[in-house]
């Protein structure tokens, strides 16, 4: 009887404590109680890929989550990696109620410089920069790893459970150029057109962007060179592939092709602003669409003079994603778009 009596006491003890604990959460001062879950995930959907919707857990190895407070104050970085990463990926920043920007960068290796030294609280979201690494000459000459970003401004709750979704874009564009050299008759040259010819492409802000991903002038121009160049022993043609950062509206990139001449002066052949070049394609005219492509093809057609000396421009042909518009300096500028493989 006593013992029975004992468990009746026990259990009374156990559903008041319960009933403390219930009505403890219920009070205004939520300090004490479980607080809503606030996680991230991530997404690559600003693609040209049509097989594939999200690529996020294909072309992204490691996320880097920066964390800045509603003044941009920095507070923490979290690193992550995967081999692939899980379809349901979720980073807990573990973060108190407020409002904070959210900056991912996707696949960071030693060909970027993340500067200054994060400190937190005191390195601010205005001066956090993100620059490509050049050889002392300030080039770059090979394959880069595709470095992503993303940015959002997110408002945690102490007691809604919530994700928020960042969508990632590519920071890195392939350039496939093509140049040949023609007679004046518009038959391919039979000369050694090709020979001494140069091809790079310079950056006058040298590949420094801001957190948001936008360009800023880092005080050194920066001159990309093909990673993959080939003659094939060719007379009458250059081809070379670049790898590129980002392309920005509205900030130039200079396609520069020239002849090294015998008395060690260079001779320009061919300039443009290579960006407002692919602006021209009517896939590529806004951000957006500079941000989803990344692979363009250029064919630059010059007339060759024999002497090798004077080459004059004849045409220009972009491709992006199979489309292809040519642009010939003749008297106004002349859009004929085609369809790869088409007639």
């Amino acid at each position: 009887m006593h013992s029975t009596f004992y468990r009746k006491t026990r259990m009374v003890a156990y559903i008041s404590m319960l009933l403390w604990l219930i009505t403890g959460c219920v009070n205004e001062d939520f300090s004490d109680c479980l607080q809503g879950s606030f996680q991230v995930a991530f997404e690559y959907v600003h693609h040209t890929d049509n097989t594939c919707p999200d690529r996020f857990n294909i072309d992204v190895q490691q996320i880097d989550l920066y964390v800045f407070d509603a003044a941009g104050c920095f507070l923490k970085c979290i690193t992550r990696k995967g081999t692939p990463f899980p379809k349901d990926f979720r980073i807990d920043p573990e973060l108190s109620a407020g409002s904070y920007m959210l900056v991912a960068w996707g696949n960071l290796t030693d060909e970027v410089t993340l500067q200054p030294a994060f400190i937190a609280g005191q390195t601010t979201l205005e001066q956090a920069l993100l620059s490509l690494n050049a050889a002392e000459d300030r080039s770059v000459n090979h394959r880069l790893t595709p470095v992503f970003h993303a940015m959002k401004q997110v408002e945690v709750n102490d007691v809604k459970e919530h994700t928020e979704v960042l969508s990632l874009i590519k920071n890195e564009n392939h350039l496939h150029l093509n140049v040949k050299w023609f007679e004046k008759s518009g038959i391919p040259c039979i000369h050694r057109c090709a020979d001494g010819v140069r091809v790079r492409v310079l950056d006058p802000k040298g590949a420094t962007y801001k957190f948001d991903n936008s360009v800023v002038a880092s005080g050194n121009e920066l001159t990309y060179y093909p990673y993959q160049g080939v003659n094939n022993d060719a007379w009458n043609q250059f081809a070379g592939v670049f790898a590129l950062m980002r392309l920005v509206e509205g900030e130039k990139l200079t396609l520069l092709i020239e002849r090294l001449m015998q008395d060690g002066t260079a001779k320009e052949l061919y300039r443009s602003d290579l960006v407002e070049l692919i602006r021209m394609h009517p896939y590529t005219r806004i951000q957006s669409e500079l941000d989803r492509q990344d692979v363009y093809e250029v064919e630059i057609s010059l007339i060759d003079d024999l002497d090798g000396d004077t080459d004059t421009y004849m045409q220009t042909a972009v491709t992006v994603s199979g489309w292809t518009i040519i642009l010939q300096d003749t008297e106004m500028w002349y859009f004929i778009i085609k369809r790869e493989n088409e007639t």
